[in-house]
């Protein structure tokens, strides 16, 4: 019985790894622009990952670790810095990766490095609104764990506060097609594949 459990657990956490690496590899693309005609980025996106528990070590950063190590991409991926609350989940973290990234204890760190394009969210979903909104107002791109919010009156707000920082970017309509300038907020198992 437990055997079986722990195996149904991993199977899921398995599924899940690739589905987050499917996901990134979607966003990679959405961010390297729609037209070809657009010159091809010369450094790779660096990507911070924001919450080091059990689900982004877990989960996260091995979708990260995969995603950097392939080769199919044009553009590529690099983790450049990890944040945490704590010193062991940073040093957690920073043992399952094979080069030197920054570590952060706060999101305000992570948003002035200038290495940083994408900040990958683990966090819980009470904290998930206002880092998005912190991560959005600073330029940065953002991956986010579903549910966005805890209530779907925060989400709307939420999603309202992300559609003008779309239209302030592109200067005009938000659509889903949005000028690569602006900030994309992708909200990760609400994806359509």
């Amino acid at each position: 019985g437990r055997l079986r459990a722990t195996r149904t657990k991993m199977h899921a956490l398995a599924e899940r790894q690739r589905e987050q690496l499917w996901r990134l590899q979607a966003l990679q693309k959405r961010l390297t622009g729609l037209e070809e005609e657009q010159p091809k980025p010369t450094r790779k996106l660096g990507v911070a990952l924001v919450g080091c528990g059990w689900f982004g070590l877990r989960a996260h950063l091995p979708a990260l670790t995969k995603l950097e190590q392939s080769t199919a991409s044009t553009l590529g991926v690099r983790l450049v810095a990890i944040c945490s609350r704590t010193q062991a989940s940073l040093a957690k973290a920073a043992k399952r990766i094979d080069h030197t990234v920054a570590h952060y204890t706060n999101l305000a760190g992570v948003l002035a490095d200038s290495d940083v394009d994408v900040v990958d969210l683990v966090l819980p979903i009470a904290a998930m609104p206002a880092a998005v909104e912190a991560c959005l107002a600073a330029g940065k791109h953002v991956l986010s764990e579903k549910p966005a919010a805890a209530s779907p009156i925060i989400a709307s707000r939420l999603w309202q506060q992300y559609s003008s920082y779309a239209q302030q970017s592109s200067g005009a309509a938000h659509s889903r097609c949005h000028s690569p300038a602006a900030p994309a907020w992708c909200i990760l198992e609400n994806w359509c594949r």
